[in-house]
């Protein structure tokens, strides 16, 4: 098994930090939707990708529900560099476990439309006693 495979965490939520989904609109005006992207992988090669709506104060539109909407099932495997592919139907990531902070996942990721590529880091959720 890959140090990757070895080090990804079963059933355990991964979550980025506060992301935003922002514009200045009509002259300047701010809208913004504070959210926050999840991985969970299970054994068997699945991975679920959803978001959490942090703050949705200043919409634009329905930014909040989309974002709210977003919950999909994808497949994971190694590629041939090893690396940690997650692939999901309109959108794909491709990264490692972090050596230092092997609680971090990060990932570049693509989305074949717009064409538009994006880098993410995920912390695993740590249980406190």
């Amino acid at each position: 098994m890959s140090d990757v495979l070895r080090r990804l965490v079963f059933d355990v939520p991964y979550r980025t930090g506060p992301l935003a989904w922002s514009d200045l609109h009509a002259g300047g005006i701010f809208f913004c939707v504070v959210y926050r992207e999840c991985l969970q992988f299970g054994p068997g090669g699945q991975v679920r990708r959803w978001c959490e709506v942090l703050d949705d104060s200043r919409p634009f539109d329905d930014e909040a529900e989309k974002l709210r909407a977003t919950d999909e099932l994808g497949s994971y495997h190694l590629n041939d560099r090893g690396y940690l592919e997650c692939v999901f139907s309109d959108f794909s990531m491709t990264g490692l476990t972090c050596q230092q902070a092997t609680e971090l996942l990060a990932f570049c990721g693509f989305r074949a439309r717009p064409g538009v590529s994006l880098s993410f880091v995920y912390a695993r959720e740590t249980l406190v006693s």
